[in-house]
C-alpha cells in the first residue's frame, strides 16, 4: 500500500487523501484477488473447457460490451450462436457481480476509477522518471548519471531510429540474411524428417506443412527501420523540444 500511497502523493494528492483512496485500492484488490481461481484450477484442463454461445456470454457475464470487444479483435461475423470457450466461468462471475456492484453505485464508482487509473499509471512505468515510483530508504535523494536518463527516455521515444543507428554501426545487416537462410534450413529440415513419416495420413501432413510455413521470422530488426522514409514519417510530428525537456527535466 505504500507504494500507492507515494504514486497518488506524487500527481498531486495529499498525504491524508492519498492514504484513503490507497486502502480502499486494497479492498478492490482483495476482492479480486479473492475471485482468482487456484493453481489446481489452472493446470486441469477439463476444466477450463467451458463451452457456451456468444449470446450466453453476454447474459451471464454483461459487465463487458461483447459485440464491441468482438469487434475490436476483428470478427465482425460473430452472432448469438456462436460457441466460445470461457476457460473460468466461477472467476467471470465473481468480476461481473464485482463490476455491477461498483459501477452502479457512485461513491464505490470513484473507487473503480481510481482502480483503473493506477493501473495505466503503473502500465507505462518505464516512461516515468525512477523517482515516481521507487521510494528512497534516505531522505537523500539519488540522482542518476545524466547520460544513462538521456540515453535511456531518448530510446524510448525515438526506438526505430535508434535501433536503425544500433544496426549500421554495428554492421549487422548481412548476418539478417545468413539468419533468413538458416531458418529455411531448419523449416525444410524438419519437413523433410517429421512430414514424410509413413504413420502420418495427407491430411495431416498438408496442415503440418502450412503450420511451419505460417511461422513467423522474428529476427534481430524490422528491416522497416532502415529506411530514412519511414523514419521520417513516422517521427514527423516528433519535436526536438519534447526530447530535449525530457532527457534535461529534474537534472
Amino acid at each position: 500500500m505504500a507504494e500507492t500511497i507515494h504514486l497518488f502523493s506524487a500527481f498531486g494528492a495529499q498525504e491524508s487523501e492519498a492514504r484513503a483512496t490507497a486502502e480502499k485500492i486494497l479492498e478492490v484488490e482483495k476482492i479480486l484477488t479473492s475471485a482468482s481461481v487456484g493453481l489446481h484450477s489452472i493446470h486441469n484442463r477439463f476444466k477450463m473447457y467451458n463451452v457456451m454461445t456468444v449470446a450466453q456470454l453476454v447474459q451471464n457475464f454483461s459487465m463487458i460490451e461483447w459485440s464491441e470487444y468482438f469487434t475490436a479483435l476483428g470478427f465482425s461475423n460473430i452472432d448469438g450462436d456462436t460457441d466460445v470457450v470461457v476457460l473460468y466461468p466461477s472467476y467471470m462471475a465473481k468480476l461481473n457481480s464485482f463490476f455491477h456492484e461498483y459501477y452502479h453505485n457512485k461513491e464505490k464508482k470513484s473507487i473503480l476509477r481510481d482502480y483503473l487509473a493506477l493501473s495505466l499509471v503503473r502500465s507505462f512505468r518505464p516512461f516515468f522518471d525512477k523517482s515516481v515510483f521507487e521510494m528512497l530508504e534516505t531522505e537523500e535523494e539519488e540522482m542518476e548519471e545524466p547520460w544513462k536518463r538521456c540515453t535511456f527516455y531518448t530510446n524510448k521515444a525515438l526506438g526505430f531510429a535508434t535501433g536503425a543507428l544500433y544496426v549500421k554501426g554495428t554492421d549487422s545487416e548481412g548476418s539478417v540474411e545468413k539468419m533468413e537462410k538458416l531458418i529455411t534450413y531448419v523449416k525444410n529440415a524438419f519437413k523433410d524428417f517429421l512430414l514424410n513419416k509413413y504413420w502420418i495420413d495427407k491430411r495431416t501432413r498438408t496442415n503440418a506443412e502450412k503450420k511451419v510455413d505460417a511461422i513467423i521470422d522474428k529476427i534481430s530488426y524490422p528491416s522497416f527501420i532502415l529506411n530514412t522514409t519511414f523514419l521520417n514519417k513516422y517521427y514527423e510530428n516528433v519535436s526536438d523540444a519534447v526530447i530535449i525537456f525530457t532527457c534535461t527535466q529534474k537534472n
